[in-house]
């Protein structure tokens, strides 16, 4: 009795102080009942999945649902010590345990530490996988297993993935999760016919193998840990069909009794699931989607089955039935193959696309919402630059408002958030939410970058700290929208770079308001105005653009776009930035000077553009500078009509009717200049594209949709771009027919290969682009080996934001755009995807592709290095110069916090200052790093990149590192030490450790290809790192 009440006293203490220590709890590792040799042993998994918003809101789903099951679970576990609860999403479960009184909070804590409620996978959502870049997953899973670290203690981090809901599961998440330390992972969805393979097969368990595997993967630098246990559930995550246990089932809570029927129907499932599973283990989810909101009955009716089922047998097994947990169950199974010595079967790839019937590819959502996947990519861009500054200027941090924006922009990967499959008002309310969160942060980044630009610690109020233009894709700019045109006007672009290499040169658009061909516009580098000549161009607002809604409500006076591009030789500093000023005088001049008339054509390309019109689009025409032989890539905009019949397309779903549907009428107006040659097409009033050829060989188009008409109510459209290699092209002929590439959650290329499925041709071929698809040429290696004068190719387009593509024939790449689905298809959302837009006439989109056609060497070396540019792009921030806010008032017009730029082959993933529950304190004393060798593992030849990171930032000392799993919430070494092992004489490390701790460098640090190193290091300021 002393010790209970000693244990109490302590947990009050740890409360009261504000934050759990974990070093001081002790872990209890035989809290789990691992079954019997003799029996078949049934694992009750009592659960529930709280969608974070889906058809009603994250806060109403908590109101409704989520506070009445948190709080009758945690009350009937504390009634019986045999109940066993499995909780997933942080973001619900912290703002609950925020509401608790102390004394809740400690029995909470108690709870958790004998394993009765056990959290699963710990982020703050339970993520899509298709459309979510994997750094927002490791930041994500990073704050929620953070609270269960700050709270808990380490004991309770879980080593259990649960992805029960995602829409299909990519590779590269699973690798993920295997540098996060999880053991097992656990999903309901793949491909209908796999499954049904699998289940006659015995294989609904194996090891997901994650590494790639195109050319033979060295196992140096895969590593012995590339491989994860996976259990797919034999139907749904939810009660088995007519076995359910909740309040809402009916009859059997009035009654209190469990009907024999019932029982029967659990014994015929054990049997049917038996035979899908190797072991004398299973697994029986026992919930749903928010259920358990009166755990009480939950649990008495599980009683009362396991009672009756604990009677009976399963083929000549007696039942063995007790409640349990994934991890519990991971455990008794890893026991069970160990001793059997069983290779696991494996598996390899990933799970996309995902069908669950015939006519039912889960492939739509892919594109579902596209202005929503573009602005959680934005929040996500600033989230990243906030959490860099909170290091850089640790003097002016701004914890609180950055932990906002953290929790919206984790929240917002949950997979019916980004995906698109959430109803319209909850889109709205994740908007709200992303906004008000960014608001402070915005006002955080531009007085963090403008005290950079004066140089002063002590300046309370920088000189008109430079802001954010949220609308620039539409030409709107408060700040460059100059309204007096008969005086002079300056305004500075300040570019900050969030990447950890310098960028040569970049293409920026500015809207301005030009008044008259008379005005003269003055581009200046403010680093170097002698050197760093800047050539610009000015493009005329189009109509198209004008005609958009958000710009109307706007009443912008902006006519002109002022196109410039950065000069090669004054890079964009890496972790830094540069700043310009565009000077506007009015009635002196022409419109371009004579120093744009010099500019011209890139002659060190090795592929040279030219554009021209035809009827379905535009044809890009090049020339390989080496051999002189020509080329031609056709880009047309198309459509598909989608089903709404029986198996309708809808947010979730991608069922076209038949073969997308082109124009031939396309209508085009050419704008050249010395910058820039612009085509712009015009297929529909709605329906628009530009394709841009920039003097340095650069290709982009930018596509407009919407509003998409629905033809009265009658027809669902669903708008793509196509790019197609006109005629047959050896150089662009694929090691194998039907193989292009995708990313894997944005990080590295994953093989496809087009598949000749003769119902669903077309969504069968559908997969996740996060930002970039291509094919590429293998040269001599190809089917019908050639002989050319000029090497293979590689043909890419890379995306400003997730979007489902394929390649439906040889040499054709194509992406959607755009959807509006008068049917909805019937999974849940129970709303047909409109999407009616600031006016209530449908919605109009604006996105970007970048196009690269070079040879397929130079495509693959630039790859990663263009794919983290769409993706964490520099950002401009402006502010207008005045006479009290002079040129001379600036001190730096640039800067980089880094000593040197990292090399090309190691990106900059995270910079964090650490704890995040720390973030208030001017003093910074530790940092979370991320560190990424984007080398590929294939091959031996690769070699461990060595990095010294001690003197890595200006003003920041590195004293040490610890490495840390990918979430940070656990040393590598002491995660090792309880990895699982599936085989007999397998290793429980790969001894591939970052950190040398047997080396006296403690800053020195070896980063293997295709590996994320993860470092929490102590540090001291030399002087502030901002000064």
């Amino acid at each position: 009795m002393p010790n209970a009440y000693l244990r109490i006293f302590i947990l009050l203490y740890i409360t009261r102080c504000g934050q759990f220590d974990a070093t001081q709890a002790q872990c209890d590792n035989d809290q789990c009942n691992l079954g019997r040799d003799d029996q078949l042993n049934i694992h009750f998994i009592a659960h529930t999945h709280d969608d974070v918003g889906w058809t009603q809101t994250v806060q109403e789903y908590y109101d409704s649902s989520v506070r009445s099951i948190l709080d009758t679970s945690i009350s009937t576990l504390l009634e019986n010590e045999t109940y066993r609860f499995t909780y997933v999403e942080m973001a619900f479960f912290h703002k609950w345990f925020a509401q608790q009184s102390t004394f809740l909070q400690s029995k909470v804590r108690e709870l958790i530490r004998t394993g009765r409620p056990e959290f699963a996978l710990g982020g703050w959502v339970s993520s899509d996988e298709a459309v979510v870049f994997y750094g927002d997953e490791v930041d994500q899973l990073t704050i929620g297993r953070d609270f269960i670290r700050r709270n808990f203690g380490s004991c309770s981090l879980p080593r259990v993935a649960w992805q029960v809901d995602a829409f299909g599961h990519a590779r590269e998440r699973a690798q993920v999760f295997l540098e996060a330390g999880f053991d097992s992972l656990y999903f309901q969805r793949m491909d209908y016919v796999e499954k049904d393979a699998r289940k006659n097969n015995g294989e609904l368990e194996f090891l997901w193998d994650s590494s790639p595997k195109e050319k033979g993967v060295n196992e140096n630098y895969s590593g012995l840990f590339s491989k994860l246990f996976t259990h797919v559930f034999y139907d749904t995550y939810c009660f088995t069909e007519g076995g359910c246990m909740d309040e809402g089932c009916g009859y059997e809570d009035q009654f209190d009794r469990v009907p024999t029927w019932k029982v029967n129907l659990y014994v015929q499932t054990l049997e049917l699931w038996h035979k899908a599973y190797q072991t004398n283990h299973i697994m029986v989810p026992m919930g749903c989607d928010f259920t358990y909101t009166n755990a009480k009955t939950n649990f008495r009716l599980m009683d009362i089955l396991t009672e009756k089922l604990s009677k009976l047998r399963v083929g000549n097994l007696s039942l063995n039935v007790f409640y349990s947990t994934p991890a519990c169950y991971t455990k008794a199974v890893n026991r069970e193959f160990f001793k059997m010595n069983n290779n696991l079967p494996q598996r390899t790839g990933d799970f996309f696309p995902y069908a669950s019937s015939l006519h039912t590819y889960w492939t739509g959502f892919y594109t579902s919402r596209p202005a929503f996947k573009y602005f959680v990519r934005l929040h996500s861009l600033l989230l990243t630059i906030a959490e860099q500054l909170n290091v850089i200027v640790p003097r002016n941090a701004f914890g609180e408002r950055i932990e906002q924006l953290r929790q919206q922009v984790a929240i917002v990967q949950h997979h019916d958030a980004v995906s698109g499959t959430e109803q319209q008002h909850v889109t709205d309310d994740y908007v709200w939410r992303l906004n008000n969160a960014a608001l402070p942060c915005k006002e955080f980044i531009g007085q963090a970058i403008g005290l950079l630009q004066v140089n002063e610690i002590t300046t309370s109020s920088p000189w008109n700290a430079p802001t954010f233009c949220n609308q620039r894709n539409i030409s709107l700019c408060s700040v460059t929208d100059r309204k007096e045109l008969d005086n002079p006007s300056s305004f500075r672009i300040t570019l900050y770079n969030p990447l950890g290499w310098e960028i040569p040169d970049i293409w920026l658009r500015v809207p301005i308001h030009f008044g008259s061909y008379s005005t003269q516009v003055r581009v200046t580098d403010l680093s170097n105005p002698d050197s760093c000549k800047i050539i610009h161009q000015l493009v005329e607002v189009t109509d198209r653009t004008r005609s958009i809604p958000e710009r109307q409500i706007a009443r912008s006076s902006t006519d002109m776009d002022l196109v410039f591009r950065s000069v090669p030789e004054c890079a964009v500093p890496a972790l830094g930035f540069r700043t310009y000023q565009v000077d506007v005088a009015p009635n002196i001049g022409s419109k371009f000077n004579d120093l744009e008339l010099e500019s011209g054509i890139n002659s060190n390309a090795r592929m040279l553009f030219k554009l021209s019109a035809i009827k379905t689009g535009v044809q890009i025409k090049a020339t390989h500078s080496g051999s002189g032989k020509e080329f031609a890539v056709n880009v047309e905009m198309m459509y598909y009509k989608g089903s709404t019949s029986s198996s309708p397309s809808g947010a979730y779903i991608f069922h076209p009717e038949k073969e997308a549907i082109g124009w031939t009428d396309a209508e085009t107006e050419i704008e050249d200049g010395p910058c820039v040659q612009e085509l712009q097409v015009t297929y529909y009033e709605w329906a628009t594209m530009v394709v841009r050829h920039y003097n340095d060989e650069r290709l982009e188009i930018e596509w407009t949709v919407g509003p998409i008409p629905d033809n009265y109510g009658t027809e669902s459209r669903e708008v793509i771009i196509r790019y197609s290699v006109v005629g047959d092209t050896p150089e662009l002929r694929p090691a194998t027919k039907g193989e292009f590439f995708t990313d894997s959650s944005g990080r590295r290329l994953i093989r496809r290969l087009r598949t000749s499925n003769l119902q669903d041709p077309i969504a069968s071929n559908y997969y996740p682009v996060i930002n970039r698809i291509l094919i590429k040429g293998a040269g001599e290696t190809s089917p019908g080996n050639f002989e050319s004068k000029s090497p293979p190719l590689a043909l890419a387009v890379y995306t400003d934001r997730p979007q489902g593509g394929s390649s439906l024939e040889e040499g054709q790449l194509e992406l959607m755009l755009h959807r509006r689905l008068i049917r909805d298809d019937r999974l849940g959302v129970n709303e047909a995807l409109m999407e009616q837009g600031v006016d209530n006439r449908g919605s109009v989109v604006r996105g970007v592709h970048w196009l690269v056609l070079d040879e397929t060497a130079e495509v693959e070396q630039a790859d990663r290095y263009r794919a983290m540019l769409v993706t964490k792009p520099p950002i401009p921030l402006f502010d207008e110069v005045t006479t009290s806010s002079s040129g001379d008032s600036i001190s730096r017009t640039q800067w980089t916090a880094l000593k040197k730029p990292l090399p090309k082959n190691i990106h900059l993933l995270s910079l964090i200052r650490w704890p995040l529950t720390q973030n208030n304190s001017s003093s910074l004393k530790k940092i979370l790093l991320r560190l990424e060798n984007l080398e590929s593992a294939e091959g031996r030849e690769q070699q461990v990149t060595e990095l010294d990171i001690g003197q890595m930032f200006h003003g920041i000392v590195i004293l040490d590192a610890t490495e840390m799993t990918l979430t940070a919430d656990q040393s590598k070494t002491m995660s090792d030490k309880g990895r699982l092992v599936w085989r007999q004489g397998e290793k429980r490390s790969s001894g591939r450790q970052c950190v040398d701790e047997r080396q006296n460098r403690p800053t020195l640090i070896r980063l293997y290809p295709d590996t994320i190193c993860t470092l929490v290091c102590n540090v001291e300021l030399s002087v502030s790192p901002a000064f």
